[in-house]
């Protein structure tokens, strides 16, 4: 008999392996975390450990921002990952949305768009500036969404520690851009279709006995070379397996191998990306979680555990399916 999975024992193994959300998003820092060296890049390591380029999930995208001085000329690069669950919504996290609209409202991000291509950057050679993103086969956007249930993470960087830790793991981190324009010839992943299938879906895979038919694998956009020596930094589409730890009512814990370990790691920049969980001919069963947070708010990145936030809480489902309503007949 497989045992049920313990909340509580999830969140405490957690908190004690260190944890993943703010400081490896969207390359931000936590209110307490390590402070960058003055002759370091002026943008944080952004890739999947261990991860492989990834040319099986098409429906996987990237948010590509265009920063006026990033790191010390205008260009594009990627700001956080997603994925197509509607063929006109882009499924992200919500601190992906929030952290987004405060640069667009500020004008220290000048555009967004989505890209579904393996490599982004590939269409716009030495002259990011003088192309537009449409003609490279990008998506412009039309609005954001964040979850309503979710927290005021801009608020939020700005807390104490205490504040921090008190909300840490109780957010519901999902977000929603809504593309001007149906994607074509992309088959959008598949999400749970009523709130509870994916704790039922790791059971049956036998995630929490840690049988060999539970694979999960994230996909997101990151630098596939670390330390960086490209800039700007090269940014494909790459996949990596992550080690299941547990499950709690809003969050998949995994955890953060190093280099040379048969498993991966998320770090800043794959926020958002989906995490699904592969079937025994390694075809996706289903899309599980977004790539979300470490487990614990100031752990550095790319170490400890991460939280994935599971795309089958009645909160996400809600979100996801009042957007894809509201554009039925448009």
């Amino acid at each position: 008999m497989r045992k049920t999975p313990n909340p509580t024992r999830l969140r405490l193994g957690l908190a004690a392996a260190a944890a993943l959300l703010l400081p490896a998003a969207c390359s931000e820092a936590g209110p307490t975390g390590p402070q960058r060296a003055a002759d370091e890049p002026n943008h944080a390591p952004q890739w999947l450990v261990n991860g492989a380029d990834d040319f099986d999930h098409p429906a996987a995208g990237a948010l590509m921002i265009y920063d006026p001085a990033f790191p010390d000329k205008p260009g594009w690069r990627s700001f956080c990952s997603g994925a197509l669950v509607h063929p006109r919504v882009f499924q992200t996290a919500g601190h992906c949305i929030q952290f987004l609209r405060q640069r667009l409202d500020a004008g220290i991000v000048h555009a967004a768009w989505i890209s579904f291509q393996q490599d982004p950057d590939a269409h716009f050679g030495a002259d990011p500036a003088a192309v537009d993103p449409a003609t490279g086969g990008w998506y412009e956007i039309e609005s954001l969404h964040d979850n309503p249930d979710n927290v005021d993470f801009v608020a939020l960087m700005q807390s104490d520690p205490e504040t921090v830790l008190s909300v840490w793991g109780k957010f519901h981190d999902s977000g929603a851009i809504v593309l001007k324009e149906a994607v074509r010839g992309i088959k959008p992943m598949k999400l749970p279709s009523r709130p509870g299938m994916v704790e039922k879906f790791l059971a049956k895979a036998g995630c929490e006995n840690g049988d060999a038919d539970c694979t999960l694998l994230a996909v997101a956009y990151g630098l596939p070379e670390f330390p960086v020596v490209t800039i700007p930094p090269v940014l494909v589409r790459r996949s990596a397996p992550l080690r299941y730890l547990g499950i709690d009512p809003l969050f998949v814990g995994t955890a953060q191998d190093p280099p040379g370990s048969d498993f991966g790691a998320v770090c800043p920049g794959d926020s958002g990306g989906p995490v699904v969980l592969l079937k025994n001919n390694g075809k996706d069963r289903m899309l599980v979680a977004i790539s979300s947070s470490p487990a614990h708010p100031f752990a550095f990145p790319c170490t400890g555990g991460a939280i994935q936030y599971r795309t089958d809480t009645e909160s996400h489902l809600s979100f996801i399916d009042g957007i894809i309503a509201s554009l039925r007949g448009r």
